[in-house]
């Protein structure tokens, strides 16, 4: 049976940036950049400020309804719940929690799967906290995104499993590529003698379908229809149309550039990284090659890689004809998807939530709400045998996030063998440091050469130091490798293991089985690392 066995703070983990860390933490210099943190009474607050324009409600539905109508799957009776929270979402006081990601091959790195539990519960707390009101999770498919390399594998079994597409496809948005190619992952899949219950749905999915975006939608609602969860399909030219004015004062008056940039100087001053940059134009166009080309000019626009030149009154009437062909970036995404959702929070990893943080200052100046930005959860899952050897050692989960050297460190203090020189070597040095400063005091001009010689002895001992410890370790090998590779299993690269890992992996027989799990398990307002014995 699959149970919580203990966290490790997001500081402690070391997998986290700063950024992150302090938000999750409500630090005060932050507060300028969200609307609220991620609390239950940032909720509440963020709920008395949303503004919405209810005009898109109905129109949002339909067209969402319609998706569901055109790959089959709305009447279905596994689309019940499904089914209940659209129809919710065309009322006044319906809310969405939304999460949203690319469309990798077979739902890609664990991560994704816990990004839309997390938007799930999240859902279902607020829906206890808020009665009177309701609350529908979505997930936004990232259709339009080009980077075809970050979606076109998984990682199974320490093997990269890869579609290799027969033509050119850079620069394309991925979810209105065909499919071609893809029936030889599911080969190497087969090939690996997976239970046929596991991979009949991904199997049907893609080889029923037209293009990546109306495969990845059927594998998704598959895997989350009874959940609840509704899925958009944001490359759609009605849509766009209701989003249409925003992309014009971006196009026409790089409205996000300055703010985004503002913000940006004002993180960076509190010694924060970067994730993202703003462009002078936030947006793509998408030719008739189905490439997707950047904007660029002021009177005159050009089409980035091609030779297509617009006027400003072209490029007005081309947006207002033809607003399919205009894709948002990374900065002008989130806003389209504030725009045409009464959303209230959106669910994201550590570096998400990161830029997100750089574009409250930009909604303002677009006077669109900005929703609270909630971290989903994390997970590190191990055997009972691993357990075993983690209390039997008299360590802890958290001990395996320090380096290995330090974990061994640990072990050899642990097991009662104390031949850990760390302390020593720190007094040493402490010593060789007041002898530098006795020399400043008797004779100044020598103190170079002196710190130089002291500077040696300090290299020294270090190296003696660990050849000390290298040979404790040979009496102790076998345990000191059962222990990394613990480690190496819960962070493969010094990285999480959700961040590789696949569900197929994961799940037995039916996928089904561990998302209901992980389900279990998921906390949205615990934001930490959580350790589950699987």
């Amino acid at each position: 049976m699959s149970e919580l066995i203990g966290h490790v703070s997001l500081a402690q983990s070391g997998q986290f940036p700063p950024l992150v860390v302090d938000y999750i933490n409500k630090e005060e210099k932050l507060k300028p950049f969200v609307t609220a943190f991620c609390t239950p009474q940032g909720y509440a607050e963020a709920i008395s400020h949303r503004q919405y324009n209810e005009a898109n409600r109905p129109v949002l539905v339909a067209e969402m309804e319609k998706y569901y109508r055109s790959l089959n799957l709305w009447e279905a009776d596994s689309a019940q719940k499904v089914r209940d929270n659209l129809r919710a979402l065309a009322q006044p006081h319906t809310y969405t929690v939304t999460t949203g990601h690319q469309l990798n091959i077979f739902t890609g790195p664990l991560y994704c799967i816990y990004k839309i539990l997390t938007t799930i519960r999240l859902a279902e707390e607020l829906q206890e906290l808020h009665p009177d009101k309701k609350f529908v999770p979505v997930f936004w498919l990232a259709t339009e995104d080009h980077d075809f390399d970050e979606i076109n594998h998984i990682h199974l079994f320490s093997k990269k499993l890869e579609w290799a597409y027969p033509a050119e496809v850079k620069g394309q948005p991925v979810g209105r590529l065909p499919l071609n190619g893809i029936d030889e992952v599911i080969k190497q899949l087969e090939d690996l003698r997976l239970p046929a219950s596991l991979l009949e749905p991904f199997k049907e999915a893609y080889l029923q379908s037209s293009k990546l975006a109306d495969a990845t939608f059927k594998i998704y609602h598959h895997l989350f229809a009874s959940y609840g969860l509704l899925i958009l399909q944001p490359d759609n030219a009605v849509l766009k149309q209701l989003f249409s004015s925003f992309a014009a004062e971006d196009i026409f008056g790089k409205k996000a550039q300055h703010e985004v940039a503002e913000s940006i100087r004002l993180l960076e001053s509190e010694g924060y990284k970067i994730q993202v940059n703003p462009r002078e134009i936030n947006h793509f166009y998408i030719t008739e090659k189905g490439n997707r080309e950047r904007i660029s000019g002021d009177n005159n626009y050009q089409i980035n890689n091609t030779d297509i030149v617009f006027s400003s009154e072209e490029l007005k009437q081309e947006l207002k004809l033809h607003p399919e062909r205009f894709s948002p970036n990374v900065i002008m995404r989130p806003l389209y998807q504030e725009v045409i959702l009464p959303n209230l929070g959106y669910v994201g990893g550590p570096g998400e939530i990161a830029y997100w943080l750089e574009l409250k200052k930009s909604f303002e100046k677009f006077d669109v709400s900005f929703p609270v930005l909630h971290l989903r959860n994390s997970f590190v899952t191990l055997g009972e045998k691993a357990q075993k050897q983690i209390i039997s050692n008299g360590l802890s989960v958290a001990d395996f996030f320090q380096d290995e050297h330090i974990l061994v460190d640990l072990f050899l203090q642990k097991s009662g063998e104390q031949f850990s020189v760390s302390e020593e070597i720190k007094q040493i040095n402490a010593f060789l440091d007041v002898f530098t400063s006795k020399m400043e005091l008797v004779d100044k001009s020598k103190v170079g050469a002196w710190v130089k010689r002291i500077n040696e002895q300090k290299a020294l001992i270090k190296k003696m130091g660990k050849d000390f410890v290298d040979i404790v370790k040979e009496g102790n090998d076998n345990q000191i490798d059962k222990l990394l590779k613990v480690r190496q299993h819960l962070l493969p690269e010094n990285a999480l293991a959700e961040r590789s890992e696949n569900i197929l992996s994961k799940a037995k027989n039916e996928a089904s089985t561990y998302i209901e799990t992980m389900y279990n398990l998921t906390h949205p307002f615990e934001q930490n690392v959580a350790c589950v014995k699987i």
